[in-house]
């Protein structure tokens, strides 16, 4: 190249990226030459063109670049984290258009300036900058815990990325919840308000900006709720019923055991969708307790219970026999519980008789000193301290007594005068029969009224000795017979 003599600086062009020429220099005056300077140079290696970040994961940056037409030894890729720190790798030159390579072993959240330049021999070209930054890191071991039947705690461990804060939600296949925020210094939460017995699938991913975390996630299925209100009413002797509030969980049903003081228990299935349930078959006068829990599968509720005291049995069968004219006797069947006695009492229309205390082992009593001809209705019952059992009755009525003093006086050739003292029952009149002893007559039947306390016989044989009877009625009961003699 000629270059005037004014000049002492000349600009090569077109020459190749990182190529070293010889350059010589020497003066010319008309065709002669003077020595020639020489000088050795090289150009700088090709400039790295359209740089990109194409992904990103938690801890790596992946970038690539076009090739530069020249020939490189290598290209030189240094990567520097907001604090300064920065480290440099070589990346071989691709055979293809475009080299790629994949940064690893980064933090996550964090923005990263990258830039590449090619090297030959010596040579660096000028570097191409690019910037990259990692995803938010997912929050990890993620656990459920602490669950009971409308609460669960699920817990984590912190991300390393500086994030804002986490979003935590929750579905079930009733629906979702809507999204939680969490403080970015917690690592557990407590989820309140959910429904017993469903199965949750409970989600929490960690954000900064616009920037989300993967989402972590992990089941926890509530506890089955306890029924409730575990009541027990209308005791009789062998049952009472029992009734409580349903669980909300789907369940398979409810399992029911009773126990007794002694130890021994029975269990009873209820299905779903009962809430009261009658015990029967069951001893008198003995205090149970009861259990009832809900149960779907191997899951099972909590246990609830309630007391319950069967009622005293009350005897049974109570019978009058042996009736007199002063009384009669009492029969029943005993009771099956541990009873401390009985009580008796008896009532007419004239009124009600004590109460009887009667031994626990007793089954009968005789009433005595009664009045005749009168219908009583008695009254038996069980006692346990301040326990009592309803009470079972009969009706007994005492016998007709008879007249009492029957006389003849006044007596004649042909009649007597027949008198008595009456009796104590109200009657509805007498039957009087007389008859001549040897048998020879035949017999009298008069029928009297009740208010009578005398009548005559007349008619009668001289010189016979007679026989009168006399009984009291009223309606088909019948007095013992009184007898008499007389002789005309």
């Amino acid at each position: 190249v000629q270059i005037p003599n004014s000049e002492n600086s000349y600009l090569i062009t077109g020459l190749t990226p990182g190529v070293t020429y010889t350059v010589q220099v020497y003066a010319v005056i008309k065709k002669i030459q003077s020595e020639a300077d020489m000088i050795e140079a090289t150009t700088d290696a090709s400039t790295i063109d359209d740089i990109r970040v194409t992904g990103q994961t938690e801890v790596s940056i992946q970038v690539d670049w076009k090739n530069p037409q020249a020939e490189v030894d290598y290209f030189r890729l240094t990567h520097t984290d907001p604090s300064g720190q920065e480290e440099e790798l070589n990346v071989q030159r691709s055979q293809e258009a475009r080299t790629k390579h994949t940064i690893v072993g980064l933090y996550p959240g964090t923005e990263y300036q990258i830039s590449v330049q090619s090297i030959k021999g010596n040579t660096r070209g000028k570097a191409s900058f690019a910037t990259g930054v990692t995803d938010i890191d997912a929050p990890t071991k993620l656990v459920t815990n602490k669950v009971t039947e409308d609460t669960a705690t699920v817990s984590w461990n912190k991300v390393q990325a500086e994030i804002e804060g986490y979003m935590l939600s929750y579905t079930s296949a009733e629906g979702s919840s809507s999204d939680i925020f969490v403080g970015r210094d917690s690592t557990s939460y407590r989820l309140v308000g959910l429904r017993p017995g469903v199965l949750h699938t409970v989600y929490i991913w960690a954000f900064s900006g616009d920037k989300v975390s993967g989402k972590s996630s992990t089941e926890a299925e509530t506890e089955l709720d306890a029924p409730a209100n575990l009541i027990a009413r209308d005791e009789t002797e062998s049952s009472f019923s029992l009734s409580w509030d349903p669980v909300q969980a789907e369940i398979d049903g409810y399992i029911l055991t009773y126990t007794v003081p002694d130890g021994s228990s029975k269990e009873i299935t209820v299905g779903p969708d009962r809430t009261s349930y009658k015990l029967t078959g069951l001893q008198p006068a003995v205090p149970y307790t009861v259990y009832i829990k809900a149960v779907r599968g191997d899951k099972t509720s909590r246990t609830i219970s309630t007391q319950a005291e069967t009622e005293l049995d009350a005897p049974a069968n109570l019978l009058a026999r042996d009736e007199t004219e002063s009384g009669f006797t009492a029969s029943w069947e005993p009771v099956q519980a541990d009873i401390d006695g009985y009580m008796l009492t008896y009532s007419s229309s004239e009124g009600s008789g004590e109460e009887i205390p009667i031994g626990s082992t007793m089954t009968t009593h005789s009433l005595t000193s009664l009045r005749p001809g009168v219908l009583y209705t008695v009254y038996v019952w069980a006692i346990k301290g301040e326990k009592v059992t309803r009470k079972i009755s009969t009706v007994a009525e005492t016998e007709i007594d008879s007249p009492k003093d029957l006389k003849a006086s006044d007596v004649t050739l042909d009649s007597a005068s027949l008198t008595w003292v009456p009796p104590l029952a109200d009657v509805d009149g007498y039957i009087l029969t007389y008859r001549d002893e040897d048998g020879n007559l035949q017999v009298v039947e008069k029928r009297l009224e009740a208010s009578k306390r005398s009548f005559t016989a007349s008619r009668l044989e001289m010189g016979k000795r007679y026989i009168v009877t006399i009984v009291a009625f009223r309606g088909s009961k019948r007095s013992k017979v009184v007898e008499t003699f007389f002789k005309t």
